[in-house]
């Protein structure tokens, strides 16, 4: 017990612990452990122990030290007992002692644990009657440790006197208050009663509250005597149930309005800091984190805390003083400046918190937890082994896998401790827990494929948190997407498929996965775009088409269609027709598989072919995107270059063209388109097939003018296909020809429409609205939504 006190009391004695120990009346003991003989009349105290009782009683007698630790000094040489310890207290205690010195032993005997010695009771009886008010109660208190009958009786005799003096008889009616004998209760009756001097009676009040914790009776002696009535027959068992009853009550009153107070208090400082000017407000916080209340403390953090959240500025004083609050009693406080300091990224502060984590004097869970998220975010080499230990700690394992990853990426991290990291993250992980995200990443940065297999096969978990975690760890690998892109259906794992797609993804069988699950919300339909876009840089080119195959089904990405073409168009022929090879092994992810051998990947095409197939699919995107004049210019780049075209694609460059043209209205090339396709050479029955489709583009055209009102269009269009066709017409196209002239004529001889106007004649009509209330550009550009309902999109 020694030992402990003299750290309190911050006093540096050597060679003390070893011996002070001992029993009272035991025999002293020598360093090496043997009793010491000689003198009969030893104490139980060695030489030693005597100089350190000396160093107690200086300290119990300097004014200069705080009333706390005198205190300490006198309940250090009270627990040691034997004549060398009591007797100078005793001395003290007497006539001639220091009154102030003595009310410091008072209040010692007052919480010494157990009975006090008998030989202080005559001294502290004799202090009743010299005390005044401001030592009373500490005496009081001091007599009331005295659990012996006759003390007690001692004590009624003197507080009953009538001829004592006033304060004599406060006293000892002050020490009844803390006897729970249920027969002193009846004599503190008798002294409240209106008969007696008001100071008996007042002390007689306050000695009734404190022995059986009724607070609300106050100066009420009919109250108090009416409760005694109903209660002094009480069994003893029953009494003392209903004083512990009545203490727990006024307990938690206390609590709680002490807690009113420091709120009171609290809300009064709170509207101090914010009447100051902003330049002293920084200092007040430091003065309010220096109080001895944890409120003043606490408060003074959610006034630092909301200066972080208002941007505004916490100089180095400020953060000094929060990091001083690390060596608080209070864990709660120690937490709450680590985790500011965590949120200032304070660089000395996290010096000071992996020097206290290497020391290992930190136990509580809640502080380590703080300590150990500042080092994920400021890490520090001193911290590592402790966190390598708290790795199996499961109430603190995310957080140090979360630290060893930063510490890893940072280079902290020596061969050894990486082995001994994955050592026992691969214990942690056989456990029935489920992992934790940090600890599947810092398993990614080490583990071997056995662990990656292990870390793909949580990509299919249950638990929610599992899968995420899991993909997280994939992603930022440098392991082939191909894995994660199999579960691009999952809501889970697609939004870290796309970015990670976006940031590497190099693989056809990545990108057909992300078109295949195209995400539902419109925010990710963005991210879902960009990561198509950027994977079209690095996947082979042949692999556009097929994304453009399935994009083709919906009519709402002809916009990305038109970009991931356009990308690809730029790789297959950067500087023309005679471009590097499609797939550059440069720009390709090298672990990512090849699957271009497989029978469902994209089909290889010499570079000139390529590029014919990628401007025929932009050329249809740009025409179902209402941009038919860069179809055109795409048409054009194909009849331009020197690479001989199949049939197939000429009939798709010569039909597109013949959309284009109409679409852009220019009804002469669409006629040239159109007579170029009727030459070729076709074979039998697809002779037919390309003639009646390159028809009935010019019809639905026609159609469309005539239900416009656009009749003259109509009918110098008719004319036209009459021109071109000849007698060779289809007699599958010749009913809908006819019927058509004769509803533009019956339409002429009905009158003109009033909406035609000059400008507008050669242009067709777009498939709504009247031809005036479109400029030239729009009637033109319009005409392009014709093409959602003709044959040829069926045909390519």
């Amino acid at each position: 017990m020694l030992c402990w006190r003299v750290v309190l009391l911050g006093v540096g004695v050597l060679g003390i612990c070893g011996s002070v120990n001992a029993e009272p009346g035991s025999a002293p003991t020598a360093v090496d452990g043997t009793s010491e003989q000689g003198d009969p009349d030893a104490t139980s105290v060695s030489p030693e122990p005597d100089r350190s009782l000396e160093l107690f009683l200086s300290v119990l007698r300097e004014p200069q030290i705080e009333t706390l630790q005198r205190r300490e000094a006198a309940l250090a040489l009270l627990e040691t007992g034997g004549v060398h310890a009591l007797e100078p207290l005793l001395d003290e205690m007497g006539p001639r002692g220091d009154p102030a010195i003595q009310h410091i032993i008072a209040m010692a005997l007052a919480v010494l644990p157990g009975n006090p010695p008998e030989e202080f009771l005559s001294p502290l009886f004799e202090m009743l009657e010299r005390s005044d008010d401001s030592v009373l109660a500490d005496v009081a208190a001091a007599l009331g440790r005295y659990k012996n009958r006759k003390t007690v009786r001692q004590l009624v005799a003197m507080a009953e006197d009538n001829q004592a003096e006033i304060m004599h008889r406060r006293g000892a009616i002050l020490a009844l208050g803390h006897h729970r004998e249920r027969s002193v209760v009846g004599s503190l009756i008798r002294l409240v009663q209106p008969d007696q001097a008001p100071p008996v009676r007042e002390a007689g009040f306050i000695a009734l509250a404190n022995l059986t914790g009724i607070d609300e009776y106050g100066s009420d002696a009919r109250r108090w005597e009416f409760w005694w009535t109903r209660n002094k027959e009480l069994t003893g068992e029953y009494w003392l149930s209903m004083i512990i009853e009545n203490f727990a009550r006024h307990n938690t009153q206390m609590r709680a309005q002490t807690r009113r107070t420091l709120d009171r208090l609290t809300e009064t400082q709170r509207q101090l800091y914010r009447s100051l000017p902003q330049a002293e407000r920084p200092k007040i916080l430091i003065g309010m984190l220096a109080d001895p209340l944890d409120s003043t403390r606490n408060l003074a953090m959610d006034l630092v805390l909301q200066r972080l959240i208002d941007a505004q500025p916490v100089g180095p004083e400020l953060r000094a003083a929060l990091a001083d609050q690390l060596e608080s009693d209070s864990s709660a406080i120690r937490q709450r400046a680590a985790r500011l300091l965590h949120d200032l990224a304070d660089e000395a502060a996290a010096e000071t918190v992996a020097q206290r984590l290497a020391k290992g004097g930190e136990h509580d869970p809640a502080v380590l937890r703080a300590y150990l998220q500042i080092m994920a975010r400021l890490p520090r080499q001193p911290a590592v082994d402790r966190s390598l230990a708290l790795l199996a700690d499961p109430d603190l394992s995310e957080q140090a896998a979360a630290f060893l990853v930063a510490a890893a990426d940072t280079g902290l991290l020596s061969p050894d401790q990486t082995r001994q990291a994955t050592a026992r993250l691969r214990v942690r992980l056989r456990e029935d827990r489920p992992p934790d995200a940090p600890s599947l990443r810092l398993l990614g940065r080490f583990g071997d494929d056995e662990d990656w297999r292990r870390i793909e096969a949580w990509l299919g978990s249950k638990d929610l948190a599992v899968r995420q975690a899991a993909a997280e760890t994939w992603a930022e690998s440098d392991r082939p997407l191909t894995a994660l892109a199999s579960h691009a259906g999952d809501p889970v794992i697609q939004p870290i498929v796309i970015a990670a797609a976006r940031r590497r993804g190099a693989d056809s069988a990545v990108l057909t996965a992300l078109i295949e699950h195209r995400p539902e919300d419109d925010q990710a339909i963005e991210a879902w775009q960009r990561a198509l876009v950027a994977m079209a840089s690095r996947v082979p080119a042949e692999a556009i088409l097929t994304a453009d195959a399935l994009l083709r089904e919906r009519s709402d990405v002809l916009e990305l269609r038109e970009q991931l073409l356009s990308v690809a168009i730029d790789r297959a022929a950067p500087n023309g027709v005679n471009g590097t090879t499609p797939h550059d092994p440069k720009t390709s992810d090298p672990k990512a598989p090849d699957h271009r051998d497989e029978p469902d990947a994209p089909r290889r095409l010499d570079n000139g072919a390529l590029l014919i197939e990628l401007l025929l699919a932009r050329a249809d995107a740009r025409i179902h995107n209402a941009k038919p004049t860069l179809a055109i210019a795409d048409y054009e780049r194909i009849s331009s270059t020197e690479q001989p075209l199949t049939q197939e694609q000429h009939r798709r460059h010569h039909l597109g063209l013949t959309r284009a043209s109409l679409a852009a209205g220019q009804i002469d090339q669409a006629f040239s388109a159109a007579q170029l396709l009727r030459q070729a050479d076709w074979p039998g029955e697809q002779r037919d097939e390309v003639v009646e489709m390159t028809i009935g583009i010019f019809l639905d055209t026609a159609q469309r003018n005539l239900e416009a009102d656009q009749h003259e269009q109509t009918t110098g269009l008719l004319k036209k296909i009459r021109e071109m066709v000849g007698e060779t017409i289809p007699t599958e196209i010749e009913p809908r020809l006819s019927e058509l002239e004769q509803r533009a004529q019956a339409a002429l001889k009905a009158g003109p429409a009033t909406d035609i106007t000059p400008d507008s004649a050669s242009a067709p009509t777009p498939l709504s609205g009247p031809a005036s209330s479109m400029t030239p550009d729009h009637t033109a550009e319009s005409v392009v939504v014709e093409a959602n309902a003709t044959p040829v999109d069926e045909a390519q």
